[in-house]
């Protein structure tokens, strides 16, 4: 009986110290759950981050790779507009060229896409996404 009283006393012991210092407690309480927040958040996005590399990379395969004229992490109109001067288009005769001239790669495709006016009859829809791909894409 005697550990049972103990425990009874310790229990007695925390609640005083709880109600004595209640600017501490909830600091502790708050840094307690902050903390497991941010685990929480952290290894979602890892999961996420996770899903879309398995499914974006491994749809390519082990040696396929992907070559995008501008890729944006974030938007920054200044470093958008650097980049559209940097990074020329991709023009269908450079294409062809890499087409005939890479033989250790399996395939080789080519897309597309721009905004575009779309006209029936007397209807018309603009800034209409257009896209297009090679066969194999």
């Amino acid at each position: 009986m005697n550990s049972h009283a103990s425990f009874w006393e310790a229990v007695k012991g925390a609640l005083h110290s709880l109600r004595g210092s209640k600017l501490r407690s909830f600091l502790t309480l708050l840094g307690i759950i902050l903390a497991t927040t941010t685990l929480i958040a952290v290894m979602s996005v890892i999961s996420g981050m996770d899903v879309y590399i398995a499914q974006n990379v491994s749809s390519m395969g082990a040696d396929g790779y992907r070559v995008q004229r501008i890729v944006m992490m974030g938007y920054n109109p200044k470093k958008y507009m650097e980049m559209l001067r940097r990074n020329p288009e991709l023009k269908r005769e450079e294409y062809e060229f890499l087409r005939q001239r890479l033989t250790m790669t399996k395939e080789i495709g080519i897309s597309a896409g721009r905004s575009v006016t779309v006209h029936r009859g007397t209807e018309v829809s603009e800034n209409v996404g257009l896209q297009g791909a090679s066969p194999n894409i």
